[in-house]
């Protein structure tokens, strides 16, 4: 939120665009960039204020129904946001529960009614068991260089000790925050327990895709301008004797050389997974960059029925259309 100030904020949203995962998340048939979109609202609207109202309870969870009718992990920063906001105050829990049911029953209702043993076999049973052969990944190791960015490194740099390590020095900058800077409130304690079972749902599920990591790039990335600007904030507000004086000095040179190990290490990641993701296909005789579609242009001619698993190839060869009609709407 806004009064968190501008480092958290910079964090936060750099951290989420520059994630190695949005590169592979953002493809217009993947459901994870619609997932977070209505993760984000329900939380804005949820912990814009100190004590949201019923109305803005209802609307968060509403949004949080919405996400999970685009894919159920919504579930687990939904739980995150229920203890949250229900602490000691149960009913306003119900609310948020109550908007989350009406809104997932309204988008999913109709399909659960025309076809009910479909929808739970496709929807549920089909995600849990997607856990067979080598891609997607499944073992623990790797599921913890995906979701850091490290499976899109090359040599050592993709390392599972390494993955642990920045899950580790991430946790423990966030407890050294709160043992010592400024208190945790209800928004830090979201974002902090939504990274938590967000990452633990996906070292649970049966096997995980490299956009998968979009899901958990966003509370991590918030949870790391949060931990950052806490560490940057140590000893801050000090009416304390001279001895005192130069904690808040070393509390910015500690804040500004995690915020910028961060920076670098997320544009070193998403530049390098950034070329990963060029395909050979695309690349010429000489290493340039070349554009597909003149070459598929020249295969499919104008008017031909065309099937294509990336739209963007079809729409920039000119052959993204129906044909007037005699090719069969496919879905």
């Amino acid at each position: 939120g806004r009064p968190k100030g501008r480092l958290p904020r910079t964090i936060a949203g750099g951290g989420l665009a520059l994630s190695p995962s949005a590169w592979a998340a953002h493809h217009p048939l993947l459901l994870e960039p619609y997932l977070v979109l209505f993760v984000l609202v329900g939380s804005l609207v949820a912990f814009s204020r100190p004590l949201p109202s019923r109305a803005r309870l209802l609307v968060a969870g509403a949004c949080f129904g919405a996400a999970g009718a685009f894919k159920l992990w919504a579930i687990f920063p939904f739980l995150a946001l229920l203890a949250c906001v229900g602490w000691r105050r149960w009913r306003r829990a119900g609310w948020a529960a109550t908007g989350a049911a009406v809104a997932f029953a309204a988008l999913c209702g109709p399909f659960v009614a025309l076809a009910p043993s479909r929808f739970v076999h496709e929807v549920v049973l089909d995600q849990l068991g997607r856990g067979g052969g080598g891609y997607p990944v499944v073992s623990l190791a790797g599921r913890l260089e995906v979701l850091t960015g490290l499976a899109a490194l090359p040599g050592p740099l993709d390392n599972p000790v390494l993955a642990a390590g920045l899950f580790a020095l991430l946790a423990g900058l966030a407890v050294v925050a709160w043992r010592r800077g400024r208190r945790f409130g209800r928004l830090e304690a979201y974002v902090a327990a939504a990274a938590a079972t967000s990452v633990a749902g996906l070292l649970g599920a049966p096997g995980i895709y490299l956009h998968y990591a979009y899901f958990t790039a966003s509370p991590l990335a918030a949870l790391a301008g949060i931990a950052v600007s806490g560490v940057r904030r140590i000893g801050t507000p000090a009416p304390v004797p001279q001895r005192m004086r130069a904690r808040p000095v070393r509390g910015r040179v500690a804040g500004a050389g995690a915020a910028a190990a961060v920076l670098v290490w997320l544009v070193a990641a998403n530049v390098t997974y950034a070329s990963h993701m060029i395909n050979r296909a695309d690349v010429g005789p000489a290493g340039n960059i070349v554009d597909p579609g003149p070459a598929i242009a020249r295969v499919v001619a104008p008017g031909a029925c065309v099937l294509a698993d990336s739209p963007e190839l079809v729409i920039e060869a000119n052959r993204f259309d129906r044909a007037r009609g005699r090719c069969p709407a496919l879905v």
